[in-house]
């Protein structure tokens, strides 16, 4: 798609300050297009000061959704819960109830299509994480709102700095012990954080992604045990990992929960690979093979 096809019609973007939302803000300033950005309070000093309309608003406060998609044509949406920082009870708040409020406020003011972000795997039967059940739900609940959709559900998210490897390599050499929950053989699935933004920004112009669900993600899927063992590799020391049933975890996280340990809740539901899943694929999804 073109410049010029981008910059008809007018965006709605939320999650506009987190890392997805930003770079799919910048993206669409720099193709020409009109841009509405949803903000808690103010916009942060990183984003453009010019060519973005930037609005307050909540995921738990449906009327100020309302608002901010008033006289929009198509909405981003890029919201995550940040369980780790508000709490994993933020996941229903805003994983699933906000993005129901989102796709509510898309259909009143007569939105024409609405692409959202979800979670690799999502999944109503798997608990490992709330965040599963959480977004599939949502998942459902927009494509039976009447409203035009795509749903992207993105393997780990990467940039081009290398900082997450370079990060997790350190640890490695440091000998920090890993869980990582699920088996050995389980795939890896990663996706540049430019790309997941183009398929954000193009998924309604291409009326092949119009009403679908898509997994992104490739075009290597090593397995667990060979990324680590690259990570090894490079940093010249074996890997201290311990491959855990997700089952084993389930109970400990509730129990955390139970007490409002979140940090606790938190690590346990989603120290993992980023990317990997144990959820098998859905018949009715579609998978994308990004470029190398």
């Amino acid at each position: 798609m073109t410049t010029v096809d981008i910059a008809q019609g007018k965006y709605l973007v939320t999650g506009a300050t987190g890392r997805t939302g930003s770079h799919v803000v910048r993206k669409l300033v720099n193709a020409g297009a009109q841009v509405r950005a949803l903000v808690h309070l103010t916009a942060p000093d990183d984003l453009p000061k010019e060519g973005v309309e930037y609005v307050q608003g909540d995921y738990e406060d449906l009327d100020s959704l309302k608002a901010a998609a008033e006289g929009v044509d198509y909405v981003i949406a890029t919201v995550g819960a940040q369980s780790a920082i508000r709490g994993i009870d933020k996941i229903e708040k805003v994983e699933y109830q906000g993005s129901v409020n989102m796709a509510d406020a898309a259909k009143a003011q007569g939105v024409k299509h609405m692409t959202m972000i979800s979670v690799r795997a999502a999944s109503k039967e798997w608990s490992f994480y709330p965040v599963y059940p959480a977004r599939a739900r949502s998942e459902d609940h927009l494509t039976e709102s009447g409203v035009p959709y795509t749903i992207l559900r993105p393997g780990g998210i990467i940039d081009t700095t290398g900082a997450m490897f370079k990060g997790m390599a350190k640890r490695v050499a440091e000998g920090e012990k890993f869980r990582i929950y699920g088996n050995a053989d389980q795939p890896t699935v990663f996706i540049f954080l430019d790309e997941l933004a183009d398929f954000c920004i193009n998924a309604h112009l291409d009326r092949r992604m119009r009403n679908k669900v898509f997994e992104l993600g490739g075009p290597v899927s090593p397995t667990r045990a060979e990324f680590w063992d690259y990570l090894g590799s490079v940093v010249g020391q074996e890997p201290n990992v311990q491959f855990m049933d997700p089952d084993e975890v389930v109970p400990l996280r509730e129990a955390a929960e139970k007490a409002e340990d979140w940090p606790k809740a938190h690590q346990l539901g989603g120290r993992r690979l980023p990317g990997a899943s144990c959820a098998p694929l859905p018949t009715c999804v579609s998978t994308i093979v990004c470029s190398a």
